[in-house]
């Protein structure tokens, strides 16, 4: 199952290939870019937001591994 981090980036990647489809599309049609502008938009806000959770994630990884390599080395100590 994934959790919210891995949502969030996938959902980032998705507007990501969706951004530089619709771009080259308003390109080579000549058309207004504005919905490559909103998906942009929407990419921008869920990198950020996806970013603060892996931030979040790796404190919590480096936490563990302290604790982890704490209680070896009281268990070494004895």
């Amino acid at each position: 199952m994934l959790d919210r981090a891995q949502i969030f980036n996938y959902l980032t990647l998705i507007l990501a290939i969706g951004t530089i489809f619709f771009s080259i599309l308003s390109i080579a049609n000549k058309v207004n870019a504005g919905i490559s502008i909103i998906l942009m938009c929407f990419m921008l806000i869920f990198n950020y937001i996806s970013r603060k959770m892996n931030r979040k994630e790796n404190i919590h990884a480096k936490d563990e591994k302290s604790v982890v390599s704490n209680i070896e080395i009281k268990s070494e100590e004895k």
